[in-house]
């Protein structure tokens, strides 16, 4: 993977499984700190109902291989929580090595 894509740093946060009752499973889940990231705006919506409630969504680059991010993992970039929407997709040099990864992230705030 690639070096530095930008200056921000992010945690990436797998919640625990849990089992069949909904409670958390010992020893799953947990958090891994992600320097050298590129967070960017991608747009900012009000909700559909006219609530308080407005999306913020951004995109972030970051180094690490997409396999790394799943359906469930979350990203803290600036004391925020946000979730990942769709699936990690890569950016790829033109010599085929890998240069970073991109999600797309969405947080409803009021």
């Amino acid at each position: 993977m690639v070096s530095e894509i930008g200056a921000e740093v992010v945690d990436l946060i797998d919640p625990p499984a849990t089992d069949m009752h909904g409670d958390p499973v010992p020893g799953t889940g947990g958090e891994e700190r992600v320097e050298w990231c590129g967070i960017y705006p991608r747009t900012t919506e009000e909700a559909a109902d006219r609530s308080d409630t407005v999306l913020d969504k951004l995109v972030g680059l970051l180094p690490v291989h997409e396999d790394r991010i799943k359906s469930t993992t979350q990203l803290r970039w600036r004391g925020k929580v946000y979730d990942i929407e769709g699936s990690a997709q890569p950016w790829v040099f033109l010599d085929g090595e890998d240069a970073c990864t991109q999600v797309n992230l969405k947080r409803a705030a009021n």
